[in-house]
C-alpha cells in the first residue's frame, strides 16, 4: 500500500510540473504598440489615416484654448489685433527667434518618411486597394509637404528642400541645411 501511495504521489507530481511547465511561444510576439513600416502602409486605410493625421500639423485647429484660424492674419495688412506690439511694424525688427520661429522639419520629415515607404511599395504593388486611391493619398502628402515648404518660404526666404529622411547624424544635416 505504501508503495503505491509514493508512486500515486510521483505521477501526481510529475503531471502537476508537467502541467505548469510549458512553451513559451505565446510570448514571442511581436510588440503591438510599435507598427513597423513593413506591417504599416499596406492598404488605403493606413494611407488615408497617416495623411490625414498630418492636416492638425500644418493647420490652426479651434481646440484647447486658442481661437484656430482667426487670428492667422494677426499683424498682417488684413487684420488689425488689439494689443499689438509696434515691434511688428518698425522696419528690420520683425525678426526670426534663436529658438522655434518655424525653423522645424518635422512634418516634413513625416512627409519624406510617407514617400520613402509608400512609392517603393505602390510600384511593386503590394499596396493593397483601389489604385485610384492610393494615387488620391500619395497625391494629398505631396500636397502637404509643399505647403509646409510654401509656409517656410513665406516665413524665411530661401529655404532648404529635403526630399528624404535625413540621419540623426550632425555632419549630414550640417551638409543639407545650406540654402
Amino acid at each position: 500500500m505504501k508503495l503505491k501511495h509514493i508512486i500515486l504521489q510521483t505521477i501526481l507530481m510529475a503531471g502537476a510540473t508537467w502541467s505548469l511547465t510549458s512553451c513559451n511561444d505565446f510570448l514571442d510576439m511581436a510588440p503591438l504598440d510599435q507598427v513597423t513600416p513593413q506591417e504599416y502602409f499596406n492598404t488605403t486605410d493606413h494611407l488615408a489615416a497617416y495623411s490625414i493625421s498630418q492636416y492638425n500639423n500644418i493647420f490652426s485647429t479651434h481646440g484647447g484654448y486658442g481661437v484656430g484660424t482667426v487670428n492667422n492674419d494677426q499683424n498682417t495688412d488684413n487684420m488689425v489685433a488689439g494689443g499689438y506690439s509696434s515691434t511688428y511694424f518698425e522696419k528690420g525688427q520683425w525678426r526670426v527667434p534663436n529658438t522655434g520661429g518655424g525653423w522645424d522639419f518635422t512634418q516634413i520629415r513625416y512627409c519624406n518618411y510617407f514617400f520613402e515607404n509608400v512609392l517603393p511599395k505602390f510600384e511593386a504593388g503590394k499596396i493593397e486597394g483601389n489604385c485610384e486611391q492610393i494615387l488620391h493619398y500619395v497625391g494629398e502628402m505631396y500636397f502637404i509637404r509643399a505647403w509646409i515648404y510654401y509656409s517656410k518660404l513665406k516665413s524665411f526666404g530661401d529655404f532648404p528642400i529635403i526630399t528624404e529622411v535625413l540621419p540623426d547624424n550632425q555632419s549630414v544635416l550640417t551638409e543639407k541645411s545650406v540654402r
